[in-house]
């Protein structure tokens, strides 16, 4: 839909701008890219007046967000346009209190008129969101450069292995050294382990010594709230560096209490949003020693300085408010605020979201930023509330959670086979110890009735595994993945698959991996893929044979992998998913259940 770049400076060129800076111009590329069309919005009043400096938001839809990818404002003509993919964007319009929403197509260029004129959001919205037609042409390479681009991946897989052999321990891969380091040489051994346990595996990876020694304390605490949010060095996304050793000398003897801290950070520490656009996360120490940060750096620089002190504190991962774990109040956590108040410890306005699950034919349960997400409303736009990328219904919402009292945008998709979305947003109110109620359904998907093509009978692959010649199932429902090794759109389907082992081995079809060489069966590492479902038969379709009729048949032209295709027990295609794709497993499941319900 959009493809953007950013040029250094004040930049005149002839293509459209996304957004200026004082330190860069973003421009809008998409036509080097896709077909384009553009759309001009023309927001008006009740009364047909132009409307001046509202705020003009292009949303796309993703992981069950409309995420915004490119903001204008009206000019005097009440004016703002985008040129982007010819797919359909959600419009969100705002101006002070005034919030409007309209589903845009941009298939054609042409106008669009937004009514601007109140400040409640209808309760419930829905709309299809199409993408664009999928038209991604691979360069024409020849045999002998394709035979040549093979050897070489060849080769970088075999460096890659060898030094991968090296790692004795998987989580802490290339870094083991310096975590087995630090364990020979703790202080503590219990809480060396500790510390460990609370970094997560990505930061194992490249964490240094530097900083794991200054995260070493001589006494023991084990409990879940020290270990996780003092001992813990991670506050957010920030790279990390040493800071506590300096922290506590530095304020040993300047903060009697967290109250003391929170002072001295409001008067010291100036907010400055503008001179870092890219949102860059800033280092404790470096907020400290210039007293200057966006909001979200004086955030860090403050937990970390109160964890320093051995105050447990956080920035909360749904809402992003700092918060304290303040002992006199219960135990409970509660939200700092740097505003002019005379308190600065903010009371409880929360309520409880119940979200009522209606179960349909295809889930049994639904998962946050694949099928549904929330967002607060908060001065007319919309702020995504972040759960765990593992939460779901069950797991996180079926007994209910506690919400800053607010409006609250629940966003609901349904991603179908052809890649448009079944999309709906309801608005509701969370006030201040009251439960509200809200139903979870998606919009009903439109069953797989549609065949794009049928199986000849008698094609046949070299199983691997058996190492013999095998016909392609002639009587059950199966799926043909052609893939490659060291390919990342591969890797992805294929972790999206072992999200959903547990449905593929209660079902009764077989899930058939296809390489087309020997040498990409050897090069393949299956050993990155043991969570994939025990009913997966690897195999090597040679001379392309299979893969050559699916695409007669599908009149494909794209040559883009991984190719997945599901085929019902009458040999048809129901289902085809080419290239780099989201949710392939879910849209799978979908898919398997809904010619189920046919036969």
């Amino acid at each position: 839909m959009l493809m953007h770049t950013k040029v250094v400076g004040d930049y005149k060129g002839p293509e459209e701008v996304i957004s200026k800076t004082p330190y860069y111009t973003e421009i809008n590329v998409t036509d080097n890219y896709a077909p384009t069309s553009a759309v001009t919005i023309a927001v008006v009043d009740k009364d047909g007046k132009p409307v001046e400096g509202a705020d003009v938001e292009f949303k796309i839809y993703n992981y069950a967000e409309f995420f915004t990818i490119a903001k204008h404002v009206t000019d005097s003509n009440g004016v703002a346009s985008l040129t982007a993919g010819r797919g359909d964007l959600l419009v969100w319009v705002s101006k002070n209190d005034r919030v409007a929403l309209k589903k845009v197509s941009w298939k054609t260029d042409h106008n669009e008129t937004i009514v601007l004129d109140s400040n409640v959001l209808p309760e419930k919205i829905e709309f299809d969101i199409v993408p664009p037609i999928a038209s991604a042409q691979l360069p024409m390479v020849t045999d002998e450069q394709r035979a040549l681009n093979e050897k070489r991946k060849a080769q970088e897989d075999s460096l890659r292995q060898a030094y991968e052999a090296t790692m004795p321990v998987e989580a802490w891969r290339g870094n083991h050294r310096t975590i087995q380091q630090f364990i020979d040489e703790a202080k503590n051994t219990i809480m060396a382990r500790k510390l460990l346990e609370v970094i997560s595996e990505k930061d194992l990876r490249d964490i240094t010594l530097e900083v794991l020694k200054d995260n070493e304390l001589a006494m023991t605490d084990t409990s879940y709230l020290y270990c996780r949010y003092v001992l813990n060095p991670r506050v957010e996304n920030e790279w990390l560096t040493p800071y506590k050793a300096f922290f506590r000398n530095e304020f040993k003897d300047k903060f009697r209490n967290i109250g003391d801290l929170i002072e001295w950070t409001k008067d010291n520490i100036s907010v400055d949003n503008e001179c870092n656009p890219l949102r860059l996360r800033q280092q404790p120490l470096g907020v400290y020693k210039t007293r200057r940060a966006d909001a979200l750096g004086r955030d860090i620089f403050f937990v970390s300085a109160a964890r320093s002190l051995g105050w447990p504190a956080r920035i909360n991962d749904v809402t992003g408010n700092v918060e304290l774990l303040i002992p006199f109040h219960g135990g409970m956590w509660k939200t700092v605020s740097f505003d002019d108040h005379d308190k600065y410890i903010m009371p409880t306005s929360e309520g409880t979201l119940h979200l009522n699950l209606v179960q349909d034919t295809q889930h049994d349960d639904l998962a946050y930023f694949t099928h549904f997400t929330i967002s607060k409303i908060v001065d007319g736009k919309t702020q995504l509330l972040t759960f765990p990328d593992d939460a779901t219904w069950l797991n996180t919402f079926s007994l209910g959670v506690q919400l800053e009292s607010g409006t609250y945008m629940l966003t609901t998709g349904n991603r179908q086979s052809d890649g448009s979305v079944l999309a709906s947003c309801t608005f509701f109110d969370i006030k201040p110890l009251e439960h509200t109620n809200i139903p979870l359904a998606l919009r009903e998907k439109q069953r797989a009735t549609y065949m794009f093509g049928t199986i000849e009978p008698g094609l046949s692959f070299f199983n691997t595994d058996s190492q013999t010649n095998e016909q392609l199932p002639q009587d059950e429902a199966y799926i043909i993945g052609f893939v490659l090794p060291s390919h990342e759109p591969t890797n992805h389907a294929l972790r999206d698959i072992s999200t959903f082992s547990g449905f593929f081995e209660q079902w009764k079809g077989k899930i058939i991996l296809l390489h087309f060489t020997d040498e990409q069966a050897r090069r393949f590492n299956k050993r990155e893929f043991n969570s994939l479902p025990s009913n997966v038969i690897w195999g090597i379709d040679y001379d392309n044979m299979i893969l050559q009729h699916i695409n007669d048949q599908l009149r494909q032209q794209s040559q883009a992998l991984p190719l997945f295709v599901l085929i019902d027990k009458s040999r048809n295609i129901r289902f085809i998913k080419q290239g780099y794709t989201i949710h392939l497993g879910d849209q799978l499941v979908e898919s398997i259940n809904s010619i189920s319900q046919l036969n």
